[in-house]
């Protein structure tokens, strides 16, 4: 009967302990890289969500657009509903002629703010 191949309790034991901390290890990673996932789908909508108002503004004239004061939108981008605020004139010194704008673009998301950009039209 000595001469039977297998494995002991301890070796069994053992491996399955080997086993549940390396599967816990890429649990943990796998939840981590998700959240990433996740976080990197909504700033990549804020910016396209951004873009749009941008383009939107883009084909507008200079001079017809406030010299001071916030607007705020809500745009659809992808499966997301996002907040853009848009603020005229902000740094007061790019706005000096009456057909330059300075506009600073601001894109949330349920209340975080994941993108902000700075243009100046003339």
């Amino acid at each position: 009967m000595k001469d039977e191949q297998g494995f002991t309790l301890i070796e069994l034991l053992f491996s399955l302990l080997i086993f549940g901390v390396a599967a816990a290890a890429m649990t943990t990673a796998f939840a981590q890289m998700q959240q990433r996932n996740w976080s990197f789908e909504v700033k990549s909508g804020a910016i396209g969500a951004a873009q749009q108002v941008l383009d939107n503004l883009r084909v507008q004239d200079p001079t017809t657009m406030p010299t001071s004061g916030t607007t705020s939108q809500t745009v659809t981008y992808g499966s997301r509903t996002f907040t853009v605020a848009t603020r005229y004139c902000s740094v007061s010194t790019y706005c000096t002629s009456n057909n330059i704008r300075h506009i600073r673009v601001t894109t949330t998301y349920l209340g975080t703010e994941y993108y902000q950009v700075d243009t100046v039209y003339a």
